[in-house]
């Protein structure tokens, strides 16, 4: 079949990625969940990977203990690369945990794209499934994808004061204009 107009393509052309991060609140629950099923475990910890670095899935499970220096993630971004921007990253405490639970070695969490928004959509669709059976009135949108994290990270640094240049060091990002579309606006924060 053809592409079409599902998955953000319209006639091949590719459309803008609308944001859509977890907001403080959401990813304190998302960070505390435990999946009963490993692999979903497994992606919780990738998708957490990115919602506290903001590293794009292309980069994301490619880094290792190369990409570490004294806590600080530097790395040359793969889309970003012909701009001569670097990653250049104060780890916190969430990535530096998985980081040591992965002995600094991402690459074992690699997948497709395509698989890791398949089970990123399993992730909230069981946590949706929780919310509702013990009454609680968070929930978490379905369309979340690999972009997600980014958004996540970004938004959360925004919200927390983070200035916009020290943001575009951190993700790598060469351009303001491309980086505010990675911010997503809450009521909480306006």
């Amino acid at each position: 079949g053809s592409i079409g107009a599902s998955n953000g393509f319209k006639r091949g052309k590719q459309s803008v990625n609308l944001t859509n991060p977890l907001f403080e609140d959401q990813l304190n629950i998302f960070k505390n969940f435990e999946f009963k099923e490993k692999h979903l475990q497994v992606t919780k910890d990738r998708f957490l990977w990115q919602c506290f670095t903001g590293i794009r899935f292309v980069d994301a499970f490619i880094i290792t203990k190369n990409q570490i220096k004294k806590g600080w993630l530097r790395f040359k971004p793969s889309k970003t690369e012909r701009y001569s921007v670097e990653v250049n990253q104060p780890l916190n405490e969430v990535a530096l945990a998985l980081l040591e639970k992965y002995k600094y070695d991402m690459t074992t969490l690699k997948i497709t794209n395509q698989a890791y928004n398949r089970e990123i959509k399993q992730l909230f669709e069981a946590i949706n499934k929780k919310m509702k059976e013990d009454k609680i009135e968070v929930t978490f949108r379905d369309d979340y994808g690999s972009h997600s994290g980014r958004d996540s990270f970004v938004t959360m640094c925004v919200n927390k004061g983070v200035d916009w240049k020290t943001i575009l060091g951190w993700v790598g990002q060469s351009s303001f204009k491309i980086m505010a579309r990675y911010y997503g606006l809450n009521d909480k924060y306006q």
